[in-house]
């Protein structure tokens, strides 16, 4: 059986990372393969069967994965430690395991909700960021 997969290779400069205005494309394209990745797990609307086998489940879980890895791996240390205390997850020693101790707290079922309105919150902060004028009372 051949199976498609797309592959999203994103060359980032750090020195003006930050200013990169396809920042937000590449954030988009991340966001809109995991939304229907992670649909398909949790849309208890979807007929099961789409899912032919434990294969393609686990395969799913790992794409899912890759591609939150890839998101969380841009971000800085202290970006991730704030994440991190908003869970009130244990802090780790590097960034690695930090990535990965997110990503395994926000994949648990239990705490989609949760994940949910970090997110949402964290937009909410980014356009802050944007603002002119609110920007200075955002110090995260």
């Amino acid at each position: 059986m051949v199976k498609n997969f797309d592959i999203i290779i994103k060359e980032l400069n750090k020195n003006n990372f930050k200013n990169d205005i396809n920042l937000e494309q590449f954030y988009d394209e991340l966001n809109k393969e995991l939304d229907e990745k992670y649909s398909i797990l949790t849309n208890t609307d979807t007929d099961t069967s789409s899912i032919n086998s434990l294969n393609e489940l686990e395969e799913i879980c790992s794409d899912i994965a890759n591609i939150l890895f890839e998101e969380y791996n841009v971000l800085t240390n202290k970006e991730l430690n704030h994440i991190i205390k908003y869970y009130n997850l244990k802090k780790q020693k590097n960034k690695q395991d930090t990535i990965w101790k997110i990503i395994d707290y926000e994949t648990n079922m239990n705490n989609i909700n949760i994940t949910e309105k970090r997110r949402e919150l964290w937009k909410y902060i980014n356009e802050i960021k944007k603002d002119k004028y609110l920007s200075k009372f955002i110090t995260i």
